[in-house]
């Protein structure tokens, strides 16, 4: 009977964990909590990169362009008198409604001419953009100024400008670019978790066990590069998205051939004389990420739309 006791009270003591034993499961256990912080640390760096650049862009642009707009045309100069009954008139040609009420400026953009959502419109006082005649303040004047053919030209690429930024005013696309790129972040979020949820669905229907969430180092790690990634997939839709306004804008000019013959022309001299312009020659994956179209694929639609023209006209003729 001792025996057996002593042999009981042998096996219950084996049970107790040491000492050593349990500063060994403490030590797991403070492991195990440290990777599951630096795991939970890696998903807010990942929810930052893929969200707040894009929110921050959304709120930027639409302080400066939209809830702050009447302060900032304030501080731009007020175009030429001439000018802006030049562009006034276009502007009503275009169908914009109150275009004689639409604040027309003279500001350093380095972008042409641009139109601040349905705010106002600008022409570029920048030196460098003296080389694409009429869309600068001083050859546009010049040229309002003259009668000769040149400026007769000029006038036209004026024309084919403001029609395009009309486009834009009519859309109202600055606004809708402030809330796509609020929403962006959003979609591509809401993508991700339909696509988890749609693997556990699977899982669920094949008897699969569902994975349990790991907490290693490593896996934590690959949520910076999966980051990446997601910035990519946000920023491909958003820049696709502004390519089609601007060619909606674009097809918003009217079938003209003068209008659409001088566009193609400061297209291509752009093209020709545009740093911008060659670096995207040197590296073309990067206009997956512009705002506008290539300057190539531009042209190329002009020339279609001047062919389309030149086939009702001798169609017309042979009438």
């Amino acid at each position: 009977m001792k025996s057996l006791c002593s042999a009981l009270l042998g096996l219950s003591l084996l049970a107790i964990p040491s000492v050593q034993g349990m500063e060994a499961i403490k030590k797991h256990a403070a492991k195990a909590t440290a990777k599951k912080l630096f795991s939970h640390a890696m998903t807010g760096i990942h929810w930052g990169l893929t969200t707040i650049p894009f929110w921050a862009v959304s709120y930027g642009h639409g302080k400066m362009y939209y809830w702050e707009i009447d302060e900032k045309l304030a501080k731009m100069g007020d175009a030429p008198a001439g000018i802006q009954k030049f562009v006034h008139g276009e502007l009503k040609k275009s169908g914009v409604e109150h275009a004689d009420s639409i604040p027309v400026k003279q500001e350093n953009l380095g972008m042409l001419w641009a139109a601040f959502f349905d705010k106002a419109i600008a022409i570029d006082t920048n030196d460098e953009t003296k080389k694409y005649p009429g869309c600068n303040v001083d050859s546009l004047q010049k040229a309002l100024a003259g009668n000769s053919a040149e400026d007769v030209e000029v006038l036209n690429v004026a024309r084919y400008f403001i029609h395009h930024e009309a486009g834009h005013l009519k859309s109202n696309d600055g606004l809708k670019r402030v809330i796509a790129f609020a929403l962006a972040p959003l979609a591509i979020y809401a993508a991700t978790k339909g696509l988890l949820f749609g693997r556990l669905k699977l899982f669920q229907k094949l008897g699969r066990e569902i994975p349990q969430p790991s907490y290693s180092i490593g896996k934590s790690l690959l949520k910076l590069p999966s980051a990446l990634a997601k910035i990519v997939a946000t920023c491909l839709p958003l820049s696709q998205y502004f390519q089609q306004q601007e060619w909606a804008a674009d097809e918003h000019v009217p079938a003209q051939k003068e209008l659409l013959n001088a566009g193609k022309k400061c297209f291509l001299t752009i093209e020709e004389q545009s740093e911008h312009a060659k670096a995207m020659k040197q590296y073309p994956a990067l206009q997956f990420f512009q705002v506008h179209p290539s300057n190539a694929a531009r042209i190329a639609r002009l020339e279609e739309r001047i062919a389309e023209l030149d086939v009702q006209e001798s169609q017309q003729k042979q009438l």
